[in-house]
């Protein structure tokens, strides 16, 4: 939509994708990424100079990983990317203090079970990776997300600009999650979509000649 060519996918384990279990892993998901950004990278009609990623919560971490060791990533758009040191899992202060049979049922494995893998993802690691500098990065953060802190998306901001990416950060006030919640469909913020777009066409006046 408006001059924007977008490749969506069902991440390993939703969708219309194989339903597997086993296809929950992180390596699975990482590996469909790259798959997709191949894909994408080699339709005629896109344009590989101005190639970005965007990715939302668990997906939005692992844009982020993708991007800092992917060089033809030419910006990334992170919303609600949680924040991860192996010694501790995201901030999620709903499930702080769920017992841990409840983490392996169905709703556990979907809203925290897979955070599990992410004890041994260490998000410093890309986030100060010195392939960032240069490069756009705009943080999203959900002002009534209950599972990511601002401090979270504050420490992410900080390890980017630090490694020289150019951040940009953006908070929705009252948002959950980007979803207005209530609707039949859980529908995307109203403003989040004409923001994303606003951001687009100002990268787009600063890496034009």
């Amino acid at each position: 939509r408006d001059g924007w060519m977008v490749l969506r996918y069902d991440k390993p384990g939703t969708g219309a994708s194989d339903a597997n279990p086993d296809s929950l892993d992180l390596g699975a998901r990482r590996a469909a990424i790259a798959a997709a950004w191949q894909a994408l990278r080699a339709d005629i009609d896109a344009d590989p100079d101005h190639t970005l990623i965007l990715g939302h919560g668990e997906g939005a971490a692992l844009a982020l990983e993708f991007a800092a060791s992917e060089p033809t990533v030419a910006g990334t758009i992170a919303l609600s990317p949680p924040y991860s040191e192996p010694s501790r899992v995201p901030h999620i202060p709903a499930a702080e203090n769920a017992p841990g049979d409840w983490i392996d049922t169905p709703a556990g494995l979907l809203f925290v079970g897979k955070y599990k893998d992410l004890r041994a993802f260490d998000s410093a690691e890309y986030l100060g990776d010195p392939g960032w500098a240069g490069r756009p990065v705009l943080l999203g953060f959900a002002g009534a997300d209950a599972r990511l802190s601002g401090e979270d998306m504050q420490q992410q901001a900080t390890l980017l600009a630090g490694a020289g990416a150019e951040v940009d950060e953006a908070s929705w006030v009252g948002v959950n999650r980007f979803l207005t919640l209530g609707e039949p469909d859980a529908a995307p913020d109203p403003t989040l979509v004409g923001d994303l777009l606003a951001w687009l066409e100002a990268y787009l006046v600063e890496v034009e000649p």
